[in-house]
């Protein structure tokens, strides 16, 4: 089916001039596009009712009384004239007459004046819960859905596209609060019309008939570049980031690498805004096209209104009411269609919002609930194997590994060999492809999340710090919901060998970890290492995991903290990670991985006898330190 071409008009060559697609598949787009207009704006009442109930309803129906007092005052002033008209002949009524107007007026400004502000004060309280609620609402919902949804892909592009939506919630919910109340006041100035001039009605609809589908189109081809563009936004807008971070403009400074930042930014920006420009230019000259139907009908309905007057129909005051009425009509017919048309686009917008909160699992939790373990749990791998989600090559084959409760087990290998995805299947942030995991005896699969988490402490070499809190803030989320002593926070501290430059810092526990706040003090990276690691033992879990947990500490530190980690989890079962050879071998039994398989285990003296790839690395280290 060929698209419906409207009447071709050479100076604009380039306008699409169509019903913009075939009839039916347009008929259907637009009732999808209702169906999530609904179904958004139902979702964005419900969180605004949640905040404050009894507000949410005063503010629909101020919004309504507000949309009524242009036509109140449409009416209002026709009296006036007509009663200005009727004193000339009788001005013993002037006293009375003017005294009732007064009152009218005076009573009309106040309602309109008290509801405004009754309106201002409740959106403003609106406004000022959204973000921190929203936000604190999509973080819990993040949470609930596993790492797995968090690191792919569209699920990241979904989140970049949601952040900038979070901010028009608000702005969503007054738009569709207008539009109701819009849409209540157009069909009682209908009703009004339909007594004088019912012929209008059908003509108005008509005339805004183009308008819609005009904007329609191209809302939809704006937001489909919107999509189709989220991996090049995110490109863009994370080399600005890059640009305007301290911390990473001082390296780009240095080598000279701004150019190669600015060009990816110039570069969405250049084809992002010159397709926005064009777009929006052949939009608007041809909604000007569109648009001079509704110009003649307003004219020829004020010339008929006039016509009836001169005839001696309707009064003066009528005039000025009727004509008031039926140009009112049009605006807000246009009106309904622009709110709504601003409507759909957010939609689209804050339907990327809802979706957010309709992510789910990639796998259920399980049924199991897991007390807390008292001393450290038995892991046992059995046949496992395990590769990404959308990928063909496995990071890990066959592994089978026994833990014993209480053991200290050290995992060792070159970059990629798999120790951390490892980890991050203990973790149970993915399932396993083949085989299982057993935490004593029980599949990890079955086991509740939380009631598993609650025993785990996990190191990962990417660690966060979280420089808006204190040191001691810092240290206590390990175990935040354990009753707070300050003596713990820097028994904790001194097993890292954290306690001795914090107590330097202007404020000691107390210091935020960051310049960029009033007295704050940014530390090195090895003593935020040093923080992030008394954070785990003030967690003092069950299973303790360190990915790589020193990376960025002197030796002779690393080696004090490592000693620690082997006496202090007495009991505990733990698993180390690490490049570092020399910090491995005190470990009860070491498990070489190499290209996802294990290669070898064992103590380090008996690796060492068997001169395998363990020794090697081991000397080649050794030897690097002489």
């Amino acid at each position: 089916m060929s698209p419906l071409y409207l009447p071709y008009f050479p100076y604009f060559p380039h306008f699409p001039y169509t019903i913009f697609m075939p009839l039916r598949q347009h008929l259907s787009q637009t009732f999808t596009g209702f169906k999530d207009f609904f179904a958004i704006t139902v979702w964005v009442f419900r969180f605004y009712a949640r905040i404050h109930r009894v507000q949410f309803i005063t503010l629909i129906l101020v919004s309504i009384a507000l949309e009524f007092a242009p036509l109140l005052s449409s009416w209002l002033l026709a009296y006036i004239i007509d009663q200005a008209t009727l004193l000339k002949a009788q001005p013993q009524l002037i006293p009375t007459t003017l005294t009732t107007i007064a009152i009218m007026t005076l009573t009309y400004r106040l309602i309109t004046m008290l509801l405004r502000n009754i309106y201002g004060y409740i959106t403003q309280k609106f406004g000022t819960s959204t973000d921190p609620l929203l936000r604190q609402q999509i973080g819990d919902k993040l949470r609930s859905v596993g790492v797995q949804v968090l690191e792919g892909p569209d699920t990241v592009n979904l989140i970049t596209r949601a952040e900038s939506a979070s901010g028009r919630i608000m702005h969503y919910f007054e738009q569709i609060l207008n539009l109701t109340a819009t849409i209540i006041t157009f069909f009682g100035t209908l009703l009004v019309i339909s007594h004088f001039m019912p012929i209008i009605i059908p003509l108005m609809f008509l005339t805004a008939i183009p308008t819609f589908f005009l904007d329609t189109h191209f809302l939809k081809k704006l937001w489909r570049y919107d999509i189709d563009s989220t991996e090049s936004r995110r490109l863009a807008y994370t080399s600005l980031y890059a640009l305007s971070n301290p911390r990473t403009v001082q390296e780009i400074s240095l080598t000279g690498g701004h150019k190669l930042f600015t060009s990816k930014v110039s570069r969405f920006f250049g084809d992002y805004l010159r397709f926005n420009h064009h777009t929006r230019k052949v939009w608007y000259f041809g909604g000007l096209i569109i648009s001079l139907p509704r110009i003649l009908l307003e004219t020829a309905a004020g010339l008929w209104i006039i016509y009836r007057h001169i005839l001696g129909f309707i009064t003066l005051g009528q005039i000025t009411f009727y004509i008031s009425l039926i140009n009112q009509s049009i605006s807000t017919l246009t009106s309904i269609n622009t709110r709504f048309t601003n409507l759909n686009e957010m939609t689209a917008r804050i339907k990327e919002l809802k979706q957010i909160f309709d992510l789910t699992p990639a796998f259920p939790d399980g049924t199991t609930n897991l007390s807390v373990l008292k001393t450290g749990p038995g892991i046992k791998f059995s046949s496992v194997s395990f590769r990404y989600p959308n990928t063909t090559k496995n990071v890990l084959t066959d592994i089978d590994i026994d833990i014993k409760p209480g053991e200290k087990i050290a995992i060792v290998g070159h970059n990629g060999a798999g120790k951390t995805t490892l980890v991050k299947l203990i973790c149970r942030y993915y399932q396993t492809t083949a085989g299982e995991i057993l935490i004593n005896d029980n599949r990890l699969n079955d086991l509740k999340i939380d009631s598993w988490y609650q025993n785990i402490g996990v190191l990962f070499q990417d660690y966060n710090l979280f420089e808006h809190l204190t040191p001691s803030e810092s240290i206590r989320i390990g175990r935040y919901r354990h009753n707070f002593d300050p003596k713990e926070i820097s028994t904790a501290a001194k097993m890292a060998e954290a306690h001795d430059f914090i107590s330097t810092l202007p404020d000691g526990y107390q210091t935020i970890l960051s310049e960029r706040y009033k007295g704050g003090v940014r530390p090195s990276t090895g003593q935020a290492q040093k923080i992030v690691i008394a954070r785990f033992f003030y967690r003092n879990a069950p299973l303790a995991i360190f990915d790589e947990p020193t990376a960025s500490i002197d030796a002779l530190a690393e080696k004090k903290i490592f000693d620690r980690i082997y006496q202090f989890f007495t009991g505990k079962t733990v698993i180390l990670i690490s490049h570092r050879f020399s910090t491995v071998r005190n470990a009860d039994r070491i498990i070489v991985l190499d290209q996802g398989r294990i290669a070898e285990q064992g103590s380090h003296a008996q690796l060492m006898k068997q001169k395998g790839l363990y020794a090697h690395s081991f000397q080649l280290q050794a030897a690097g330190y002489k």
